[in-house]
């Protein structure tokens, strides 16, 4: 019988494929579980790409770390498939490849011989990071996820528009609220108003805990060279109480092993004067940038505006609030979306930091302390202790009021 020469090893995002390029046969294996006796299992599927047998051979559950697992299984493939391949040598291969990848984890990188990266990578800039979890929350009826499928139809037909800047490829669309006819009446909408055909976007109905499934996950995002993954919404997405401080630590390491950006949508807590996502704190400290997503009270039946607040920020500084309008189009054929000024919504502009809203009153004329708290609605004390930490460069005092400063001073 022929022996076998030592296989080709691939491993991503939780997949272990293995090839012996001189039999035309492949193996692959994931779902790895490790038991309290110390085996190691693994779902393995065997299947052949010469010619003259089948391409399937066989699924099974095999234990990569004991002797009679591999028998059963060799001993299985020659009664199918004939003992022609030396089945039991190739398993071995196989199984103690396998076991030495998990085992090894991620490679050690030596930070100081690595090369610069470019710089820092956004998926659609300047929100969506690369490879990063970036998190949108908002309270109900904020048209969440009318706007994480408006993001990721750019970043999937590679469309710059209302001033973001995608990197283009593939979006995978996790759904735990809706459903496929409405995610695509939606999706057709978005596309009539940007004046192209509905995106390719890959959606899966969702019923089972994120972590559950992640394994699955894994094997799509592989196979389908996935760049982005939607999550909406996290707090259906995760079993038992959200604000249990273990989910979190759960449902992003699980998150991470996919290695490739993701968008997640969530509810606001309820309570508190600064509102913060549905959950713990550890949904926001896991999360390298988060966004707070505001519906103004300001629509009408076929228009509503949306404010887009970053309020956390791990790998750049803080975005400036932006506006969007949402048009709906007669009989809900079309959503055109476009780029506002948040400062002329009066509700969303109260949104704005407080430094922001006092420049704004002042780009009108001069105001005094007093006039500048009724215009904007804050205290008078509140007005002062930001005004003493203005740059003299941006205001100036002018008698008993304020006022923008339109000239540099000799010597600035």
């Amino acid at each position: 019988m022929i022996t076998p020469t030592k296989p080709a090893l691939d491993a991503n995002a939780g997949i272990y494929t293995v090839r012996w390029e001189q039999f035309g046969i492949l193996l692959q294996a994931d779902r790895l579980y490790s038991d309290r006796r110390g085996h190691l299992s693994a779902e393995v599927v065997i299947r052949a790409t010469a010619p003259g047998i089948p391409p399937h051979l066989l699924q099974d559950r095999l234990t990569l770390n004991t002797a009679s697992s591999r028998d059963r299984t060799a001993k299985t493939l020659s009664e199918m498939v004939g003992d022609t391949l030396p089945w039991r040598q190739m398993l071995e291969q196989a199984c103690l490849a396998i076991m030495a990848r998990h085992r090894e984890g991620e490679p050690l990188i030596n930070l100081g011989t690595r090369p610069m990266p470019e710089g820092l990578r956004y998926r659609l800039a300047p929100i969506l990071l690369e490879r990063q979890p970036t998190l949108i929350f908002g309270e109900g009826g904020a048209a969440k996820s009318f706007f994480a499928l408006y993001l990721a139809s750019l970043v999937q037909m590679g469309l710059a528009h209302n001033g973001l800047e995608p990197e283009p490829g593939n979006v995978l669309y996790l759904d735990y609220e809706t459903d496929e006819d409405t995610m695509t009446t939606r999706l057709e909408m978005i596309a009539n108003g940007l004046k192209g055909a509905r995106p390719p976007i890959l959606y899966r109905f969702c019923s089972q805990p994120f972590i559950s499934e992640v394994v699955e996950f894994q094997r799509i995002v592989q196979a389908e060279s996935i760049a982005l993954v939607v999550v909406d919404s996290i707090g259906a997405a995760v079993p038992g109480d959200i604000q249990h401080e273990e989910l979190p630590n759960q449902f992003y390491s699980a998150l991470r092993s996919l290695r490739c950006s993701a968008l997640l949508v969530s509810h606001t807590q309820k309570g508190g004067e600064l509102k913060t996502p549905y959950g713990n704190v550890y949904w926001t400290n896991r999360a390298r940038s988060v966004y707070e997503l505001k519906r103004s009270s300001e629509h009408s039946a076929r228009s509503l505006y949306l404010g887009l607040y970053h309020r956390k920020a791990n790998n750049t500084i803080l975005q400036d609030p932006v506006g969007f309008q949402l048009l709906f189009g007669e009989g809900d054929t079309e959503l055109v979306v476009e780029r506002q000024d948040i400062r002329a919504i009066a509700d969303l502009a109260e949104g704005l930091p407080l430094r922001d809203r006092i420049l704004d009153a002042l780009s009108h004329g001069l105001l005094t302390t007093p006039e500048l708290a009724s215009a904007i609605g804050e205290t008078e004390r509140k007005i002062k202790t930001t005004l003493a930490h203005m740059s003299i460069r941006d205001i100036t005092r002018t008698g008993d009021g304020w006022s923008l400063r339109t000239e540099r001073q000799p010597g600035e």
